[in-house]
């Protein structure tokens, strides 16, 4: 009997730990940094600047004219950024498998059947990395009717959080 214990407190700490939904988010998060920073030819850190100055310019467009404390509160609040944040990663979902296409490399099929080699080229980078700064746009955003209904829910939850 304490053999099969010890087998299964084994198997139990052995066994895959069911990761938390943010646990999965941040993963998903640092997965898509990691691709698009390579795809682009980026450093984490131009990521990150890219995206906390479309941040910056999405909320200076929706808190225009704001009282600077109104505009602090909601900046510098955890429930803004984490909408940012998710937002961020569903767009690069829509974003990546286009993307992936785009700068494909390695062998490829064409219409005679043929086997030959593509790569992708300067073109090909600067077209996926401008519909990279389109579709992150803080102020483009401004006008994405379904992410200010989710920002204005935010606004509502942290001024009842006072």
């Amino acid at each position: 009997m304490k053999t099969l214990t010890k087998k299964l407190k084994t198997a139990v700490a052995k066994a895959p730990k069911k990761l938390s939904l943010i646990e999965k988010t941040n993963l998903l998060n640092q997965t898509q940094l990691t691709e698009i920073c390579g795809m682009l030819r980026w450093t984490e850190q131009q990521y990150c600047d890219h995206q906390f100055e479309q941040y910056e310019a999405f909320l200076k467009r929706a808190l225009f004219g704001a009282h600077p404390n109104i505009f602090n509160r909601v900046r510098y609040s955890t429930l803004m950024r984490g909408l940012w944040n998710n937002e961020w990663i569903r767009r690069n979902k829509g974003f990546l498998p286009l993307a992936r296409y785009s700068m494909f490399e390695g062998m490829e099929v064409d219409k005679k059947g043929r086997l030959h080699q593509v790569s992708p080229d300067e073109e090909d980078l600067e077209r996926v990395t401008d519909d990279y700064y389109t579709i992150h746009n803080g102020k483009l955003l401004y006008s994405n009717e379904t992410l200010l209904i989710k920002f204005h829910h935010v606004l509502n939850l942290i001024y009842r959080s006072k």
